[in-house]
């Protein structure tokens, strides 16, 4: 009942609007997990000099409009992915581990659920298990993050259309049938994801999190490759969609203190950026947000044995000595993360934020 009256007062808000007020008939958020503006900095560099080519991120940023978001959760300054997933999903702060779901039980009512709702299509798309915590924030509501086989249980109940990412190790065969006989299609890899032209679907490519750029086979699709294959999914609704992409491995080549791994996962993510944004370029009436949901170890270039990294240099950061990096933890940290966004109530991104305060941004662009 206590969703059931949260959604009757959304879609009622919505109808209230001002008149003239932008409006969104899609919404893409992109999350880089654990990109914060140090990891930002160091890869825009090297894309820049090494690769020759800026970032889309920067471009988007150039483009449209740029602020910071705090992180925080209700707990500690510092977040964990499942209570930052929930402040921008439902808008509202837990504790750390939680899943958009606060201290006392009450169940939160996500961005994603409103979507639907309003009779849009819904995707989730992850490089990370699709039952990991960002990912889980947008569609259920438990305890504990760590909870991923209740959590794949779960997703299944709501009519996510696209759901795309690794986890298979808590989707057991019993769980895929159901799926099935829900109406998914399962895929997972490149050649039967390319198959599948309409309907919904759940491709799952990793017994647990894909591998990282440079490990990864050719049968198992990009980021980019993902994006893509939700997009014309999703597109086909008429009434629009929203849509959740997180470049999750970021995060993980953060705490593992990789700087090759943290500067080819957030080309990756920078690639998906751009489809996205060329996405919005040809379909104007979507609001398109890139986004950070932490920072990850805190990543800089440094000067080494007296002696700064020049241009040339950073074409050494990739190799095993990895000259001129340095890092601040192997954890998460608190230091505000980067908002892009272009397209109808991309303005209301700009300044400084609250993680909860994306939430409200996205549901008043919704339409």
């Amino acid at each position: 009942m206590r969703r059931r009256l949260v959604l009757l007062c959304s879609s009622l808000l919505l109808l209230i609007s001002p008149v003239g007020a932008e409006r969104a008939k899609n919404i893409i958020l992109m999350i880089g997990d654990g990109l914060a503006p140090d990891a930002f900095g160091v890869v825009m560099y090297y894309s820049r000099y090494v690769k020759g080519r800026e970032l889309s991120m920067v471009r988007l940023m150039n483009e449209g409009t740029s602020g910071y978001m705090m992180t925080s959760a209700r707990d500690f300054l510092i977040t964990c992915s499942a209570a930052s997933g929930t402040a921008i999903a439902t808008g509202e702060k837990t504790n750390n581990g939680m899943v958009s779901m606060l201290p006392d039980g009450q169940e939160l009512t996500t961005i994603l659920h409103k979507a639907e709702d309003l009779g849009k299509a819904t995707g989730l798309v992850t490089t990370a298990r699709i039952t990991h915590a960002t990912p889980a924030a947008f569609a259920v509501s438990i305890r504990d993050r760590n909870m991923e086989d209740s959590i794949a249980s779960m997703m299944l109940d709501i009519d996510i259309e696209v759901m795309l990412g690794g986890g298979k190790r808590h989707f057991p065969s019993a769980l895929i049938k159901r799926a099935e006989r829900q109406g998914y299609t399962f895929v997972s890899n490149m050649q039967e994801l390319t198959k599948i032209e309409t309907g919904k679907i759940l491709g799952l490519f990793a017994n647990s999190h894909l591998d990282y750029v440079r490990d990864r086979k050719e049968d198992i699709p990009s980021l980019t490759q993902l994006l893509e294959r939700a997009l014309d999914l999703l597109d086909d609704d008429e009434d629009g969609f929203f849509l959740m992409i997180e470049g999750a491995r970021i995060d993980h080549a953060g705490h593992a203190n990789h700087i090759a791994n943290l500067i080819y996962e957030t080309l990756e993510f920078d690639e998906a950026v751009d489809l996205a944004l060329e996405f919005q370029k040809r379909n104007p009436e979507t609001l398109l947000i890139v986004t950070a949901d932490h920072g990850t170890g805190g990543p800089t270039l440094a000067k080494r044995r007296g002696k700064y990294p020049t241009k040339q240099d950073l074409e050494l950061i990739v190799t095993q000595d990895a000259p001129f990096t340095a890092w601040a933890s192997r954890d998460h940290t608190s230091i505000p993360v980067v908002l892009f966004g272009i397209g109808p109530g991309a303005k209301n991104l700009s300044g400084m934020k609250d993680n909860t305060e994306l939430h409200r941004i996205m549901l008043e662009a919704l339409r």
